[in-house]
């Protein structure tokens, strides 16, 4: 039985990591483990904005901290009754220590987690990916599924391959996680630079590999540059679909992958996106 980590602020509670959470634990069977992220140094409100003209007013301090923890409360009751409801295995965590720290900790005990592309457990503003979630893929111990603000069922799957082995890795625990998406679509897609041509890198053995299982997969080379050429293509074929890449941020970059081209994505697109390291 696998086991998923899905990730929530409790302050900020985001509905499409529940939907895609409960959507999978049930496809897979698997356990799911509910892992809110009650880092005692963050909070809903700003301390400066609970200042007086003698300081700190310890009765707003007092009310912001239980409007705090009745929050965190509620959504963990919520979930909890719609795992009941729906027949999930599964538990919750309350991590309450440094939240980077807690959930990387978590992923070196889990098959899969499972986080809103947003959560970034900060008061700043900060565009896709936050400091949280870039530490969060680069030093992970698990593969990630980055979902966006609003659920959708998933009907087909586009696989950027560009040969190298924290590609094809990334595919070998696709499949291995989701032996249910074996009998959808499965688009394999290349993009070569223009001098490079029409070429799959290690074309028979990707094949090979690949056809052993997924059902009904295809093959496309594109030319040019992957940010460009990746959108265009999810542009057309986007819909109800989830993305596989490879590694973010390690030493062993793919050949071509770097973060821009998962920012380039996020900002375009509301998909689910599959990120593992070699």
């Amino acid at each position: 039985m696998l086991k998923i980590v899905a990730a929530f602020d409790g302050l900020k509670f985001s509905l499409s990591t529940q939907q895609y959470a409960i959507y999978l634990a049930k496809k897979l069977d698997a356990f799911l483990t509910i892992v809110f992220l009650d880092d005692k140094t963050y909070t809903s409100y700003k301390i400066y904005d609970l200042v007086l003209a003698d300081g700190v007013s310890e009765s707003k301090l007092k009310q912001a901290q239980n409007e705090d923890q009745i929050n965190r409360q509620y959504a963990a009751q919520q979930i909890n009754k719609i795992c009941i409801k729906e027949g999930i295995r599964f538990t919750i965590h309350h991590d309450q220590n440094y939240a980077i720290n807690e959930l990387l900790h978590e992923s070196v005990f889990s098959d899969l987690l499972i986080i809103n592309y947003n959560e970034k457990f900060s008061h700043h503003e900060e565009e896709f990916p936050s400091k949280f979630i870039s530490n969060l893929l680069s030093e992970s111990s698990c593969p990630i599924l980055l979902v966006p603000n609003s659920f959708s069922p998933i009907d087909k799957n586009i696989f950027f391959y560009d040969g190298s082995p924290t590609s094809v890795y990334a595919i070998k625990m696709f499949a291995q996680l989701f032996p249910f998406f074996a009998q959808m679509p499965l688009d394999v897609v290349a993009i070569n630079s223009s001098q490079n041509g029409n070429y799959l890198y290690d074309n028979l053995l990707i094949k090979e590999l690949i056809n052993r299982h997924f059902h009904y997969p295809t093959f496309t080379v594109l030319k040019g540059s992957p940010e460009i050429e990746a959108i265009d293509f999810l542009k057309i074929e986007k819909k109800n679909a989830m993305v596989i890449l490879g590694s973010y941020g390690r030493t062993k970059l793919s050949r071509w992958f770097k973060s821009s081209f998962v920012e380039a994505i996020v900002k375009e697109f509301s998909i689910p996106i599959f990120l593992s390291h070699h």
